[in-house]
């Protein structure tokens, strides 16, 4: 995992996980984050169970951004749908 460093750590993909980051990169990177989305942009907060992605959303969406959203359930759920996903750990990703 790409840690943050001031920059969208994917890209290509424009998304990835915070989980490897340290509460200083993760503060660095809603600062990022609140520099540089647009506000009518869509943007969809996850995490494992969507308790956490909710109140970030929540926190967008009070500090002026109306399309912050949070997938109800998390991963959890997606996967318990059997939707579609590719997990990313530090040696590659594998398409599961």
């Amino acid at each position: 995992m790409q840690r943050f460093r001031g920059e969208m750590p994917c890209p290509e993909c424009e998304t990835f996980s915070a989980r490897d980051l340290t509460p200083e990169e993760r503060f660095e990177f809603v600062r990022w984050l609140v520099g540089h989305a647009v506000k009518q942009s869509a943007l969809f907060f996850f995490c494992a169970r969507g308790n956490r992605s909710l109140v970030a959303a929540h926190i967008l969406r009070d500090m002026g951004y109306p399309h912050a959203y949070s997938v109800a359930g998390g991963m959890q759920a997606w996967q318990n749908a059997g939707l579609p996903f590719v997990s990313v750990e530090a040696g590659g990703g594998d398409e599961a």
